[in-house]
């Protein structure tokens, strides 16, 4: 550990970041301090906020007109003698609080962000700039993916300035071994014949994940196939989707596994064929990264992803090497690409081997680089090197 002072101030810990944060405490004299109760409306209540061995504080706050406010951050941006300050891109009231203190203080400061769109309202747009104003002034900004940095540069802000990470999860983690008695108790659970193939999706069941153009393509594809989808998760939109699933006649084919912890997730990636995330751009928004591509590929999982996802986009789905990226809102691609996996074994062990050899090369050690480069290049310039 270096004798570097590090203030990382986020929303809150989700259980994706334990690692990435215990990284970074080994390399620096790091505090966590965290402004939100985990009640994001992006966020799956059922995953609850976590915690890890690294010195972190929950501040007390309320909610204004669904924003969080935390009065005790005012202090804590003013008064901070860290080396260094880094402030993920969220909080309507966290972030100018910060960006506005450390400006102020001349005090390093590091943005780090995966929005690579704007929401299509008059708010959102005026967010959208104060956001690159932000990212315009700060020391350095590290990216979830090549497809934020585009967006940056696109934006004004400085390519110098921008490291480029690598959105990660716990590799050891989703690529555990699963064993075929496991894989059998889950088909037998949800009661899929043995020779059929599983088409997979795991996420928020919501509009943004273009859930109505999996089924139609699905549909398509099942027509000459023995397949059953499963989608894992809960939300919304499931009795439009179940809906639509009898209204194509293949309701028998899908399955609603309904909410999974993290660790039971693995099964279902273990026992898939294919998976699928056909998530769209909803009122200008776009899926920030999608890191259910990540465990899907730590199972050898071919992967077919719209390009309205970060991961797609971001450089870690190659098409046609370790799956499929089509266009979004489009079900047809969405089957013939689903077909294309299914159907041709030899091109199916080579996705998935590719899968598996590209996340090795993509985990929490590269992702926390990018801040450790960010950092250096922070305090090098400070010292005028």
């Amino acid at each position: 550990m270096t004798s570097l002072r590090l203030t990382f101030i986020t929303n809150f810990i989700p259980h994706y970041r334990v690692e990435t944060f215990r990284l970074l405490a080994q390399r620096y004299q790091t505090r966590f301090v965290l402004f939100s109760d985990g009640r994001e409306k992006n966020w799956l209540q059922e995953n609850g906020t976590a915690s890890g061995h690294f010195q972190y504080t929950y501040l007390k706050g309320f909610r204004f007109g669904g924003v969080r406010i935390a009065p005790g951050l005012i202090p804590i941006a003013w008064l901070d003698n860290s080396d260094v300050t880094v402030k993920c891109l969220n909080g309507k009231f966290a972030l100018p609080v910060v960006a506005l203190a450390c400006m102020a203080r001349r005090h390093p400061f590091i943005i780090w962000t995966g929005d690579w769109s704007v929401l299509d309202t008059r708010l959102s747009r005026l967010f959208a700039k104060l956001n690159n104003a932000v990212c315009r002034h700060a020391d350095a900004v590290v990216t979830y993916g090549e497809h934020v940095s585009r967006y940056l540069i696109a934006n004004g802000v400085p390519s110098e300035n921008i490291i480029t990470s690598q959105h990660a999860v716990t590799n050891a983690f989703y690529s555990r071994p699963v064993s075929l008695q496991e894989v059998e108790e889950l088909r037998s659970s949800l009661q899929i014949p043995d020779d059929a193939r599983i088409v997979l999706s795991v996420g928020r069941l919501v509009e943004i994940k273009g859930l109505q153009y999996l089924i139609r393509g699905f549909a398509e594809a099942a027509t000459a196939r023995n397949l059953i989808l499963v989608l894992v998760g809960t939300g919304p939109e499931r009795e439009q989707i179940e809906a639509l699933a009898k209204e194509l006649k293949i309701a028998e084919r899908v399955r609603f596994a309904g909410y999974m912890s993290p660790y039971d997730t693995v099964r279902y990636y273990a026992a898939a064929t294919v998976f699928v995330i056909a998530s769209v751009t909803s009122h200008g928004w776009k899926e920030s990264w999608g890191l259910v591509v990540n465990e899907a590929f730590n199972q050898g999982v071919p992967v077919i992803a719209t390009n309205a996802v970060g991961a797609a986009d971001g450089g870690l789905v190659r098409d046609g090497e370790n799956g499929f990226i089509v266009p979004e809102r489009d079900a047809h691609a969405i089957a013939a690409a689903v077909s294309r996996v299914v159907d041709d074994q030899a091109l199916r062990g080579k996705l998935s081997a590719n899968a598996r050899s590209r996340i090795a090369t993509w985990g929490q050690e590269q992702m926390v680089d990018a801040f450790s480069a960010a950092i250096e290049r922070v305090t090098q310039k400070r010292r005028g090197v």
